[in-house]
């Protein structure tokens, strides 16, 4: 070596000397390429993502001790299960988010349902406006073209917002495929290893709020990963007009009307939205894995979640009549709609038997919800016909939601408690044989799995991040 007015320079040759200093700074930062980490899970492991919003214990138990739910109930019979505890705000983006990055919404970036646009940050494309005045020509929305009341222009969160990496992508840098159905936040879908369909293929209710609202609605046409699954899943579409008042019945006894145009907050209505919405992604799920069976899989239902919302004080009148009493439940709607929240949860539960049957004894299956519910009115003064009707809540007190894990390297028969939203990415990592980073903010669930669960070394099970700034 050769000292200079600068400091010491090496004699190698610069090039040399670079790659060195990269590699050297590289292991040092613990980079999550295939050459560093190697995932040391038995061949063929697989993880299956039942993300099932807004479903409780409360509801759940009593089903499960009436045989209504013989899916769940296999499911929990022999593997682990419990509450997963969540964060408050309760708001489904910021939560899913948090579940799939294993993140606090301070590090993914996603921090409600709308933000405030910065001006230039959006520009409203013609497929944007065609699409809201077709929605208004046919009653879906009757809200206003522009913000309204002096408002700052607001727009729904989207993928590009999210500054942290899911766990879809965490798993394409080693070469695994995912296929991934309706996850919040996941408009414009992302170019994965696999295939994805984002939560906006389909019209729900947050875009039509959204519109409804005021606020931007954006309309670019990327709503699925590669381009060319549209031709698989744009033929299983079923659109809300389409649903027919015998399905509507499951739900809700005694006749039932189809109204031409749709009314947010219309008890009815929300559940014809939601019912459509989560009929078309399991149907789709289900040509998806007719045609290959990913490394992971998941699926978002929502309509535990609508039903939960809007039909709570139904299933729970003399909970609601002791809380509410100045608006009191007649004993003819306890009879027309009491049974629909028990009635969704068991659809769900054929749901997800039906997409079991792709599962093989290498799968790990995780069935999951972002909270619970409790009695209560909502007090929005942005939606003012929701006081009205809502009669389940949970944002501002985040009741614990479920957590059920089944699988070859999870324990058998147990209920255990102390989950939270944060641990799910590590465990299932952990499941992979793939190491935990320190910018995570859950734990491995280590009371939900079984020793041989612990197949990566001490000294690797975890690296500093998987982001790629950090590296």
């Amino acid at each position: 070596m050769s000292r200079t007015k600068r400091g010491i320079v090496a004699t190698v040759p610069a090039p040399w000397l670079l790659c060195t200093l990269l590699l050297l700074f590289l292991g040092a930062c613990g980079a999550p390429t295939q050459k560093t980490i190697h995932p040391r899970g038995p061949e063929g492991r697989k993880i299956f993502i039942f993300a099932v919003d807004g479903v409780t214990w409360r509801v759940m138990d009593p089903l499960l001790q009436q045989g209504k739910l013989p899916n769940m109930a296999r499911l929990i019979g022999s593997g682990a299960s419990g509450e997963l505890n969540t964060i408050v705000p309760a708001h489904s983006p910021i939560i899913w988010t948090s579940i799939a990055t294993g993140k606090s919404p301070f590090k993914h970036g996603i921090k409600g349902f709308w933000y405030t646009v910065e001006e230039g940050e959006h520009h409203a494309s013609q497929a944007e406006k065609d699409t809201l005045d077709r929605l208004r020509s046919i009653g879906y929305i009757s809200g206003p073209a522009e913000g309204k009341n002096g408002e700052p222009a607001k727009a729904l969160y989207h993928s590009g917002k999210r500054k942290a990496l899911a766990l879809w992508n965490i798993l394409g840098r080693f070469d695994m495929r995912s296929d991934v159905i309706a996850w919040w936040v996941t408009y414009p879908a992302e170019a994965i290893k696999g295939r994805m369909i984002s939560d906006r293929y389909i019209y729900n209710r947050f875009e039509l709020a959204t519109a409804e609202r005021g606020y931007l609605y954006e309309d670019e046409g990327r709503n699925v990963y590669p381009e060319e699954l549209k031709s698989l899943v744009e033929p299983l579409v079923v659109k809300v007009e389409d649903i027919r008042p015998e399905q509507m019945q499951r739900f809700i006894r005694g006749p039932v009307t189809i109204p031409k145009a749709i009314t947010l907050h219309s008890i009815e209505d929300e559940l014809r939205i939601v019912l459509a919405k989560d009929l078309s992604y399991v149907e789709m799920s289900r040509a998806m894995l007719d045609e290959e069976v990913p490394d992971l899989f998941t699926v978002y239902i929502q309509g535990t979640d609508i039903a939960s919302h809007y039909f709570w004080k139904y299933l729970f009148p003399e909970e609601w009549a002791e809380k509410y009493p100045d608006a009191p439940v007649s004993a003819a709607d306890v009879e027309r709609y009491g049974q629909a929240i028990n009635e969704y949860y068991i659809q769900a539960d054929e749901w997800i038997g039906e997409l079991l049957e792709y599962a093989d004894e290498n799968t790990t299956v995780v069935v999951l919800s972002d909270h619970g519910f409790e009695t209560g009115r909502r007090t929005s003064k942005a939606e003012p016909a929701a006081h009205e009707t809502v009669s389940g809540v949970h944002s501002k007190t985040g009741p614990p939601g479920i957590l059920v894990m089944h699988g070859p390297d999870v324990r058998e028969g147990v209920r255990v408690s102390g989950a939270h939203i944060y641990d799910i990415v590590p465990t299932l990592l952990t499941v992979l044989g793939l190491p935990v980073a320190d910018d995570m903010d859950g734990r491995v669930l280590r009371s939900y799995l079984k020793s041989s669960a612990d197949r990566v070394p001490a000294d690797e099970a975890s690296i500093p991040s998987y982001e790629p700034e950090a590296r």
